[in-house]
């Protein structure tokens, strides 16, 4: 993605290696067993889709939306699956 891509808020571009330490926390958190779930919210040019899907767990960590129908599923099918991880480990 583009350095000016994350401008936001009247705030100045972020740095232009940002994208390259995204993905290396990215793959920090991976390596150490975290679990990233990414939501890429809008239209995405192909350099965001690879920057923010590389950066999610996996092909079904990363929730591409272009709606507010779409983002709403999303979290929707990220809570669910989180519960589910959480069920053995709940006392009932």
């Amino acid at each position: 993605m583009a350095a000016g891509d994350y401008t936001a808020y009247g705030l100045p571009p972020a740095p232009a290696d940002l994208d390259t330490r995204t993905a290396t926390v990215c793959a920090n958190m991976k390596a150490n067993g975290i679990t990233i779930y990414v939501i890429g919210r809008g239209p995405l040019d192909a350099t965001a889709t690879a920057l923010l899907s590389g950066c999610a767990t996996d092909a079904q960590h990363f929730y591409p939306v272009t709606t507010t129908a779409g983002l709403q599923a999303a979290f929707k099918v990220i809570t669910n699956n989180f519960l589910a991880a959480q069920r053995p480990h709940m006392v009932q």
